[in-house]
């Protein structure tokens, strides 16, 4: 048996990793896909199914057979075999997605860090010698005014002569060296590079995808259309069973071909918009204004600073 590539499955496939890569959470995909109607053979998109279609390393172009054996053992990697089948994903795209997963597993950062309200949760370090705890919020004046406060001080009373610092203060210099240091056009345009190669690789790859399949497309419909002249010719009837197989193969690969000629089109025409030094310049500074609203404090570092 060999494995091949459904094009209108592989074309849902391609757009969930392309949203996973973008930064978009598992909830956000599954109701997106869910609101779209789009199912997984008839079934309803899950954060468990999600989940298995990200880390399925089988869409990279390679199955691993024998990963379990009779007794229901797993043997070591080594002994599986590897066997090549149609490539949906391309390996650095797959590992920036699971990587990116990873990092965000509540398993390696606690949910009260990475949903926390403190911009330097878990970031901020006491900086008096032979003192490293954690500087902790503390509020004044009913919660007017916010301090970042050494743990060691709090905890143990003078045990740590670092005095505390208003909130505002120590969140500003951080976000001056953030803006200095990352913000800058000219760095942007650097963090950015290998975003903008891709994308333009990207690109190329799907206008090549969308010639293939209208070229399949023509194919597909000209194979109907023989079949059907061979009919009305007499020189094969409609009830033929070869007749009605190769119809009803021939109508469903047009079909696939259609639904990925349109996914192709639109995506396309979504990625249509080019990214200048301008557009970098204008990024970095609706980046810099988000950081500095008030009305953003719920971000937290661990959520992309």
């Amino acid at each position: 048996m060999k494995l091949r590539a459904v094009p209108a499955e592989a074309a849902v496939v391609d757009q969930i990793f392309d949203w996973a890569d973008m930064g978009r959470g598992g909830r956000w995909i599954v109701k997106t896909l869910n609101a779209r109607g789009t199912t997984l053979r008839g079934a309803k998109f899950s954060n468990g199914n999600l989940a298995g279609i990200l880390s399925r390393i089988t869409y990279t172009g390679v199955y691993y057979d024998k990963t379990m054996d009779d007794d229901g053992n797993a043997p070591d990697p080594e002994d599986w075999i590897a066997v090549p089948c149609p490539a949906i994903i391309d390996q650095a795209r797959y590992d920036r997605v699971n990587a990116l997963r990873a990092s965000r597993n509540p398993r390696r950062n606690p949910p009260h860090i990475v949903a926390g309200t403190t911009m330097l949760t878990g970031i901020a370090k006491c900086g008096t010698a032979g003192c490293a705890y954690a500087m902790t919020i503390r509020t004044g004046k009913g919660g007017r005014y916010s301090y970042y406060v050494c743990a060691n001080r709090v905890n143990k009373g003078q045990a740590c002569a670092t005095p505390s610092m208003r909130r505002e203060v120590l969140d500003n210099l951080v976000l001056d060296t953030v803006e200095k240091q990352l913000l800058a056009p000219e760095r942007l345009q650097s963090l950015l590079a290998d975003v903008l190669n891709l994308s333009d690789q990207k690109r190329v790859q799907r206008e090549q995808e969308l010639s293939h399949a209208r070229a399949e497309q023509t194919r597909l419909r000209t194979g109907i259309e023989r079949l059907l002249i061979l009919v009305e010719t007499g020189q094969m009837g409609s009830r033929d069973p070869i007749f009605a197989k190769r119809m009803d193969e021939n109508r469903s690969a047009l079909a696939a071909a259609t639904t990925r000629i349109n996914a192709l089109e639109t995506q396309l025409a979504k990625g249509s918009r080019k990214i200048t030094p301008a557009t970098i310049s204008r990024f970095g500074e609706l980046l810099s204004a988000r950081l500095r609203d008030d009305a953003a404090e719920g971000l937290s570092a661990h959520a992309g600073v």
